[in-house]
């Protein structure tokens, strides 16, 4: 999933950073793939704004102010980044019930509409079974 952080303000940024890592503590649990990923992903942000991100990561509990959306971002800007959060929650082939109830708190906070709601359900359904499919070929490679 592209997210296009170029044109993104350093609050923007910033504002992203912390989202995508609360995707990744929504199941409570840190996996090496999510860490992965994490320290992939993050290469938008400054020093300074990693070693916030960082600290963030190490906290307990949801970060306040996160249904604060900066402004200047664009509905296509938060579809962008709502399908990058779907991919993270996904990536280790489980969907929780915490990262449901992230992933439907963000969606409260993007105000889509009842349609691209329903649309953005069933397009993580789709791509929760893509991973899991992805996942069964790895296993298979590596017997």
């Amino acid at each position: 999933m592209y997210v296009p952080v170029k044109k993104f303000t350093p609050d923007q940024k910033l504002w992203f950073g912390k989202l995508i890592v609360e995707a990744i503590k929504s199941d409570g649990n840190i996996d090496q793939d999510e860490m992965n990923y994490l320290l992939s992903i993050l290469h938008f942000l400054s020093p300074e704004q990693k070693s916030h991100v960082t600290q963030v990561l190490k906290m307990q509990g949801k970060l306040p102010g996160m249904q604060n959306i900066p402004e200047g971002l664009t509905k296509e800007d938060l579809g962008n980044i709502y399908t990058q959060l779907v991919v993270i929650v996904v990536s280790d082939s489980k969907f929780t019930v915490a990262e449901h109830a992230f992933l439907d708190r963000v969606m409260e906070w993007f105000e889509f509409g009842q349609v691209i709601e329903q649309k953005f359900t069933d397009w993580t359904e789709e791509m929760l079974k893509v991973t899991k499919s992805r996942q069964e070929i790895m296993e298979a490679l590596s017997k």
